[in-house]
C-alpha cells in the first residue's frame, strides 16, 4: 500500500515520490498533489525553480484552456516511482511544465 497525508491548510491529499527526467538529468524527491480528476501532471512554479530547470532547453508546446485563458507549457517525458515497503512502483508519463511567468 502506497503512504501519504493531508495537508493540514487545504485537506488536499500528497505523497512523496521520486520524479525522473531523462533528458534532462533530473532526479529528485518530490511531493505532489494528487488529483485523480486531473488529465495531466503538472511541475508547479516553486518546483521548477528548486529542481533549478533552465527554461531554454524544454521542448513541446502544450496548450491548456481555463478560467484565465489560454496558458502554454512545456511537455518532457518523465518517470516517477513510489516505494512502499520494499518495494518501488514506476510509471512512465508526459509531465507538463508551465511557461515561465515572473508573477
Amino acid at each position: 500500500m502506497l503512504d501519504g497525508w493531508f495537508e493540514d491548510a487545504s485537506g488536499r491529499p500528497y505523497m512523496e515520490s521520486r520524479l525522473i527526467i531523462p533528458r534532462l538529468s533530473v532526479a529528485m524527491d518530490i511531493s505532489f498533489c494528487v488529483d485523480t480528476g486531473a488529465d495531466g501532471t503538472l511541475l508547479m512554479p516553486a518546483d521548477v525553480v528548486r529542481i533549478g530547470l533552465d527554461y531554454r532547453v524544454l521542448q513541446g508546446d502544450v496548450p491548456s484552456v481555463g478560467i484565465g485563458g489560454i496558458s502554454h507549457s512545456y511537455e518532457e517525458e518523465a518517470v516517477i516511482v513510489f516505494s512502499s515497503a520494499s518495494i518501488l512502483y514506476g510509471y512512465h508519463f508526459e509531465l507538463l511544465i508551465p511557461e515561465y511567468a515572473p508573477e
